[in-house]
C-alpha cells in the first residue's frame, strides 16, 4: 500500500538516518475531538433507530471496553493518500519540507511479530453519511449475537452446574468483547469533515504498558512534552521516493541527493512538487 508522510527537513533526516518512524501517543493528536466526535455521532445515530439502539444497549459495555483498552498505550503514525497536497505541505512541512513515499505493508511486515505490540491500519472516513452507515451496519451485524447474548443471560440464571455456568459466562463475555472491540476499531476511523483534505491512513500501535514500555519523549515548538515510540523499518524496501516542497530550490535537491547516495544502495526517485506556489 502506497502512502505518503509529510515532514520537515529535520524529520526527514531523522527518519532516514535512523531507519525509524515515530508513533505519537494518541493524546497528542492534532484533532483533540476525535473520540468525542465518534461517540457523539454514535449517540445521535442510536436516537434515530430503535432496532440498533436495542442491540447497542444489549452489547455495549463501557467497563469491558475500558478493560480491553486500559492495559495498552496507543500510538499513532499518520500518512496521506495524496502525494502532492498543498494543505499537507503547509501544515506538516511548516512552509518547507519533504514528502516520503512509504510502502506501508513493508513497514508492517517489519514490526508485526514484536512481542506485546499490536499494529493495525485504518483508512479514515470523513463523510458523515458514510460514517453513519458504517455505524448502522456494524451494530446491525451483531443482531444475532445480541439475541444469543440475551438467551445466554437467561440460561445463566437457571443453570445449576458450576462448570456449565462458567461456560455460559465465557460465551457471554466473548460476545461483549467482540462487539466492543469492533466498535472501538470503527471509532478510530471516524474523523471530523474539517480534516478531510488530509486523506489520512494511520497506523495504530497498541503497546502493553507493563510488559513493553519503550516510550521516549520530545519537546515540540510549543514547549509541550510529548511521548512516542520508535519502530524500525528496512530503508530500501520501505521508502520508495521523496518529493520536495513547492518552495524548495536546487540547493535542497542537491543536499537531499548527496544524502540519499550515502544512505541507499539503489537509486531513489527524487522529485519536486508540481504545485505552483510562491511566497509574497
Amino acid at each position: 500500500m502506497k502512502t505518503y508522510h509529510y515532514t520537515s527537513g529535520e524529520g526527514l533526516f531523522g527518519i532516514l538516518n535512523s531507519s525509524k518512524l515515530r508513533l505519537t501517543n494518541q493524546n497528542f493528536l492534532n484533532d483533540p475531538s476525535e473520540i468525542s466526535y465518534a461517540n457523539q455521532l454514535i449517540l445521535e445515530t442510536l436516537k434515530e433507530n430503535k432496532e440498533i439502539n436495542d442491540i447497542h444497549s444489549s452489547l455495549f459495555n463501557e467497563s469491558a471496553l475500558n478493560t480491553m483498552i486500559a492495559p495498552f498505550d496507543l500510538y499513532i503514525a499518520s500518512f496521506s493518500k495524496n502525494p502532492d497536497s498543498l494543505d499537507m505541505w503547509n501544515y506538516y512541512s511548516k512552509g518547507n519540507g519533504y514528502c516520503i513515499e512509504f510502502e506501508l505493508n513493508e513497514f508492517l511486515k517489519n514490526n508485526i511479530s514484536i512481542e506485546n505490540l499490536s499494529l493495525q491500519t485504518f483508512d479514515i472516513i470523513y463523510n458523515q453519511e458514510e460514517q453513519i452507515e458504517k455505524i448502522k451496519k456494524l451494530i446491525t451485524d451483531f443482531s444475532d449475537d445480541s439475541k444469543e447474548y440475551e438467551q445466554l443471560t437467561i440460561n445463566v440464571q437457571n443453570v445449576g452446574e458450576e462448570t456449565e455456568y462458567y461456560n455460559l459466562e465465557y460465551k457471554r463475555d466473548q460476545i461483549i468483547l467482540r462487539f466492543n472491540e469492533e466498535l472501538w476499531k470503527l471509532k478510530m476511523q471516524l474523523k471530523n469533515k474539517a480534516y478531510e483534505r488530509e486523506q489520512e491512513v494511520r497506523i495504530v500501535a497498541s503497546e502493553l504498558k507493563y510488559e513493553r514500555n519503550t516510550s521516549e519523549y520530545r519537546v515540540n515548538s510549543s514547549g509541550l512534552i510529548i511521548d512516542f515510540i520508535s519502530l524500525n523499518f528496512e530503508l530500501e524496501k520501505t521508502v520508495k521516493s521523496i518529493s520536495l516542497h513547492p518552495l524548495s530550490g536546487e540547493i535542497h535537491h542537491l543536499g537531499l541527493s548527496n544524502f540519499i547516495q550515502n544512505k541507499f544502495k539503489n537509486k531513489l526517485s527524487i522529485t519536486k512538487s508540481k504545485i505552483p506556489f510562491r511566497e509574497i
